[in-house]
């Protein structure tokens, strides 16, 4: 910041503005509000001066500023001390949209303003403040304190200790409402600014008289604070920030809000989740309380309400999360317009209903900032194309105002209600057409047409006076009050509740799709999928053939419909996932089959699901696919004192005759330090990576039938929180991936990590060379204690093969050879953002949401490790050269992540991903299907599949998936809707387990399906190799020995069909 102006000498506080200072600022608004009601009340003018949380009555001061072109606001004036400061133009302010204001300053020891007023009105002051001054980027190094009163000698404190930085940190807006004051005798508002530590600063006041609506209550309601001793574990997540227009014009709407992915977290002392007991909504300007549920329905004025969510669970553990809700009066800069594919009445030039202002069907629409319509936004700009665009011209002053339309077409354009241009259009380039019209202040209705003709080149400009294209500034429309307009569907035939995202424009204020005039349900998606463009809903039952879908808001139906077919369950060959809804997994007589703290699930080459867990070690399930029903389960018991499983995977190179099932499990101790479990030396250091195998003869009749083997790779990174060894999977080359959590927030050491800085292997996607087999040396070990500066000395084997992952809950390696990963982001509240190897930021900068991530060797991914010189946070939100962007954003905390390898739905979704969002505490998680290009670098498309999800998901050999709920004790399944019709009684393979073996062969698998019971000839690849040993094991399931092979092959029983795809991938050893 330059403090580079002179300050001004100060004023006498006790004399009387003069005439030569600037008059009293009441009859500056006097004048503009007599304008104003000279046209009707414009929509811009006295009204544009107030932010929208006030009325209208208002005087703006832009603080340091001798600049009167900012709109709506004066230069500074009615000061008495202080100096002036700017910024350079171009650095950007967040959370407001006056960064020009906030660029300037006025800021010292002591300053005033002294502000006459009328005797008697009442008046509010908004202050308008920045730390914009890189030396004050810090906590306490400025702090202030605002007073306010009717005179010198009555003044009041009304803000103490007013700390921008700790507020919103660096060059972001903040507003300090105050107190209504009565003006006394004196006729005077005073406001006096004190430094307590450096100068005070402000940028801007906002004055307000009796007669608008001003925000109650001062300073935010601060977080409560949980109960001593209680462990740090709740986690509250209040689904904002926020955003709905006044609807009604009465100041004030109804928003949501959704507190349903608040969740708690494992506590290794009592062995148990935490579940919430209680939710508290809170106005944190005023303190009063909103709701105590996880969803409600609330009533906003107008303006931004700051508010907080604070849950509490049965552990004792408490957890505040703030936010915003922003009502706006949905007025929105530029023109909406209206595109319509192939226009009924001619080619050439605006059909004569359009230039009657009336409104035609609408094929595509959005809003545009100005008219300069060089090439159209639409994907059917070849062809004859309509355009409709609708708004307000605000008139500054009255005058006459020159209109300029440079078109190539039909053109046509009213203001104020009549019509000043209308041209057919004529061969060859564009032409201009000119029309003056007489304006008076305010804002004048805007109607604006086009008729593009076929093959014919986009050519539509608008100028206003001198502005050609005028920019937005003048242009305004009512957001507020758009229809909608469906873009296009997902998919063009489905079933009945089949899942489809519909994608327009102008989807708010209670949306609801309709199939023909059957309404169908809109699947709620706390991902943020159903925006403002984008809904999802299921195609409604009772309905087949061809039928028109739109959508309707509270503003009216949709401008147009889109054909949609929905297919009777007598026809087959549909690709179209559908599900039962979940369901817990059951034992024999139908009841829940219940199962404590699962992490992790996995199929093994036996046919069992295996899981791991926090606190009972491995279990394996002996499943009926059929019916998903558990027949017995038996398990290796406790895995060592306080450790727990978060990952658990297979090799399918242990595969081989012989050989006794082998599983693998990542090992970690969490909480070690905080609950003095293992000494700080060697605790950061106690993950492990363990081999644990069946026990000859199917164990020792005590539930006990799996036995540890061997330890793999010890001496992997733990955080002191629940950041520790994660998942883990086999590449086709044998070597072992292993997802290693970070020690940090944003790689910065914190209280809510203990303190425990990143190391050189934490925070990282690592990968051991398991595939040389008994040349593997996975013990690592450290040159020092100390995680900072330690240097790898041992285990050389194991490397880092991506880095930048904060927490990789689960990692995949695709069948397309591509490597997947989930990642969780930074959470608010739980450490600062490194900036540089020895700068920090306050955690505001970073982004709370989570990643998925296609991960390639060496790859850094933004979340810093300081021991590795990654020392700079990168925001998965913007582009940066440090590292590649996220794959997509996914909402907290999306962890499950698996590939669909099944042909259930004629192989509909094979090679798909499905990722699951944590079910936590009374949420039900989401389940998102997302498609991959061709290549697999990209999502080609990702939609919710159901309304539920768990801390992973895994796919069974019927396609059946598999989600554990952690907090729940349970594990919920979704089987697959099977139309059998389309196997016309022949054998049908859905899966091969495992699905992955050595190319020699010579080891059994199992083939799941349809109509196996008479199977006799099992055959692989085109070449129909024979794959030997056929045992029929159920009307399900055949068996048999893989011969030698090599690539992706397809698997047949009797020559049954081919789905697409692969079944069976022979490894590369």
């Amino acid at each position: 910041m330059a403090h580079s102006v002179p300050p001004n000498e100060p004023r006498d506080p006790s004399r009387k503005p003069s005439a030569s200072r600037p008059r009293p600022w009441w009859l500056l608004f006097t004048a503009v509000a007599a304008a104003s009601a000279a046209v009707g009340a414009p929509l811009l003018g006295a009204a544009a001066i107030a932010p929208t949380e006030w009325g209208a009555t208002v005087l703006r001061i832009n603080a340091g500023s001798k600049d009167a072109g900012n709109d709506g606001w004066t230069p500074d004036a009615w000061f008495s001390g202080g100096r002036v400061s700017s910024v350079a133009s171009t650095i950007p302010i967040a959370r407001t949209s006056d960064d020009a204001v906030l660029r300037t300053a006025r800021f010292g020891r002591s300053f005033s303003y002294v502000l006459p007023m009328r005797p008697g009105v009442r008046a509010s002051v908004a202050v308008m403040a920045a730390e914009t001054w890189a030396p004050a980027f810090g906590v306490n190094r400025r702090v202030y304190d605002v007073f306010m009163g009717p005179k010198w000698g009555s003044l009041k404190a009304v803000h103490k200790g007013v700390d921008v930085y700790r507020r919103v940190g660096r060059r972001a807006s903040l507003y300090l409402y105050t107190p209504p004051v009565t003006v006394g005798s004196e006729g005077q508002l005073v406001v006096s600014f004190r430094g307590v530590r450096g100068d005070a600063m402000v940028s801007g006041l906002i004055v307000k008289v009796e007669g608008g609506r001003v925000p109650e209550g001062l300073p935010l309601a601060p977080a409560p604070t949980a109960v001593p001793g209680a462990p740090h574990l709740a986690h509250a997540v209040t689904g904002g920030p926020y955003a709905e227009y006044d609807y009604t014009g009465d100041g004030h709407t109804t928003v949501r809000l959704d507190g349903r992915g608040s969740h708690s977290h494992w506590d290794g002392r009592t062995k148990r989740t935490g579940e919430l007991v209680s939710y508290l909504w809170v106005n944190r300007r005023n303190g009063q309380v909103l709701c105590r549920a996880p969803v409600c329905a609330m009533r906003f004025p107008l303006g931004v309400t700051p508010i907080m969510l604070t849950v509490r669970d049965t552990l004792g553990a408490v957890s505040s999360t703030a936010t915003e809700v922003t009502v706006s009066d949905s007025v929105m800069p530029g023109l909406w317009c209206a595109f319509q594919k192939a226009p009924a009445r001619g080619s050439a030039s605006p059909p004569p209903v359009w230039a009657r202002l009336s409104r035609p069907p609408a094929s595509w629409a959005r809003r545009v900032t100005s008219v300069n319509l060089w090439g159209l936004p639409v994907p059917f700009s070849d062809g004859a194309v309509g355009v409709r665009c609708t708004g307000y011209f605000v008139a500054e002053a009255a005058k006459v105002h020159t209109f300029r339309l440079l078109a190539a077409g039909g053109v046509a354009m009213a203001v104020g209600g009549k019509q000043v241009v209308y041209a057919r259009s004529s061969t060859g380039s564009a032409r201009t057409h000119t029309a003056k019209v007489f304006l008076k202040r305010g804002r004048h209705p805007l109607l604006l047409t086009y008729a593009k003709p076929a093959g014919g080149a986009s050519r539509l400009r608008l100028g206003v006076d001198a502005a050609t294209p005028h920019l937005w500034r003048s242009l305004v429309y009512r957001d507020g009050t758009v229809v909608p307009t469906i873009h296009w569907l997902s998919a063009s035939a489905g079933r009945a509740y089949d899942v489809i995202k519909i994608t327009g424009a102008a989807f708010r204020r209670g949306e609801v799709a309709y199939f023909n005039n059957v309404k169908a349900t809109t699947v709620e998606d706390d991902t943020g999928n159903n925006t403002p463009n984008t809904m999802f809903v299921r195609v409604p039952p009772g309905v087949t053939g061809t039928v028109v879908v739109t959508v309707r808001s509270a503003n009216g139906r949709s401008t147009n419909g889109v054909p949609f077919r929905i297919r009777s369950a007598l026809e087959g060959g549909d690709t179209t996932p559908r599900f039962v809804p979940a369901q817990p997994m059951r034992i024999r007589g139908g009841k829940t089959w219940k199962v404590q703290s699962v992490t992790s699930a996995a199929y093994g080459p036996d046919g069992r699901l295996y899981f791991g867990t926090l606190s009972n070690g491995i279990i394996a399930a002996d499943i009926d696919h059929a019916t998903n029903e558990v027949r017995s389960w038996c398990g290796s018991g406790s895995v060592g004192l306080h450790r727990s499983i978060l990952g658990l995977a297979f090799n399918p190179a242990d595969w081989v005759p012989g050989a006794a099932v082998r599983v693998y499990v990542s090992t970690s101790t969490l909480y070690w330090g905080r609950d003095k479990r293992l000494p700080k030396g060697s605790g950061w250091h106690n993950g492990a990576v363990e081999a644990f195998v069946a026990m000859a003869g199917g164990g020792s009749g005590k539930g006990i039938c799996l036995k540890k083997a061997a330890t793999i790779v010890s001496g992997l990174p733990v955080s002191d929180h629940d950041h520790a060894v994660n998942g883990l999977a086999f590449m086709a080359n044998g070597d072992l991936l292993i997802q290693v959590g970070g020690t940090t927030n944003a790689g910065v050491p914190s209280k809510g990590f203990e303190n425990l800085p990143e190391s050189v292997l934490s925070a990282a996607s690592l990968v051991a060379r398991t595939s040389k087999r008994a040349a593997f040396n996975g013990a690592i070990t450290y040159s020092t204690s100390n995680p900072a500066t330690a240097v790898q000395t041992g285990g050389r084997d194991v490397s880092v093969f991506a880095s930048g992952l904060r927490n990789s809950f689960t990692v995949l390696p695709h069948s397309n050879g591509g490597i997947y990963a989930t990642d969780n982001g930074p959470n608010p509240g739980f450490g600062r953002v490194s900036t540089s190897c020895t700068t920090t930021a306050p955690d505001e900068v970073a982004v709370n949401t989570d990643r998925l991530l296609l991960l390639t060797r060496g790859s850094f991914h933004g979340h810093p490790n300081r021991a590795r010189k990654q020392c700079v946070y990168v925001s998965p939100a913007k582009k940066s050269p440090l590292a590649p962007p996220p794959m997509s954003l996914l909402t907290p905390s999306t962890n499950g992540l698996a590939e669909f390898r099944a042909n259930v739905f004629n192989g509909g979704l094979k090679g798909a991903l499905l990722l699951s969002k944590f079910a936590g505490g009374r949420g039900d998680g989401r389940l998102h299907l997302a498609r991959l290009s061709a290549d697999g670098k990209r999502l080609a498309s990702m939609n919710v599949l159901a309304s539920h999800g768990g801390l992973t998901v895994a796919i069974s050999p019927a396609g059946s998936v598999i989600m554990p709920l952690v907090q729940q004790g349970k594990v919920s399944v979704m089987a697959p809707i099977v139309n059998r019709r389309d196997f016309h009684g022949r054998p049908a393979v859905m899966s091969v387990n495992p699905s992955r073996g050595r190319r020699s062969g010579g080891y059994r698998v199992r083939l799941w399906g349809y109509n196996m019971r008479k199977a006799k000839a099992v055959t692989v690849g085109t070449a129909r190799v024979a794959c030997k040993g056929v045992k029929v094991e159920s009307d399900y399931e055949v068996s048999c020995i893989m011969p030698p092979g090599r690539g992706k092959v397809v698997v047949q029983v009797d020559g049954s069909r081919v789905f697409g795809g692969h079944d069976f991938e022979y490894m590369g050893l």
